[in-house]
């Protein structure tokens, strides 16, 4: 792989990891009254799906956002650029790379495939640091 698509890839996921990182804290701006306000929820479904169309594949995520929504507390996001590090990125195949990233409590591992001249995450593993094995992650 060369130094251009490393750096490619690297930014996707890292400007994604960032601007999911902003949708958490917009979400937290809401106490739990205007949370079930269904324009509120218009409000948050509708830019983390923003999100997911700019920097993911186009598919069905049932149980991921922005079906699902969930998002972490202050101290604890599912999403931070600060607490989460690229330590990896593979080709594992033509046009289909793995971004291992790490945080305080295991890995993560991206699939970013290229379609149409463009980068895109496909799908989220996780490991925990005290276990082998790989889970699935939603985005």
């Amino acid at each position: 792989m060369d130094d251009v698509t490393k750096k490619a890839i690297e930014e996707l996921v890292l400007n994604f990891i960032s601007e999911m990182n902003e949708w958490e804290k917009y979400c937290n701006e809401f106490d739990e009254d205007q949370l079930e306000l269904d324009e509120t929820e218009r409000m948050i479904k509708q830019r983390v799906a923003s999100i997911i169309s700019k920097y993911c594949t186009d598919k069905e995520r049932k149980m991921s956002r922005p079906n699902a929504l969930s998002w972490g507390l202050e101290g604890s996001y599912d999403y931070d650029p600060n607490k989460e590090k690229i330590i990896d990125i593979q080709e594992s195949r033509k046009n289909r790379f793995i971004v291992t990233t790490q945080t305080y409590d295991g890995y993560l591992q991206y699939v970013v495939v290229k379609k149409n001249n463009k980068y895109l995450i496909d799908s989220k593993k996780r490991k925990f640091l005290s276990e082998d094995k790989w889970y699935v992650g939603y985005l």
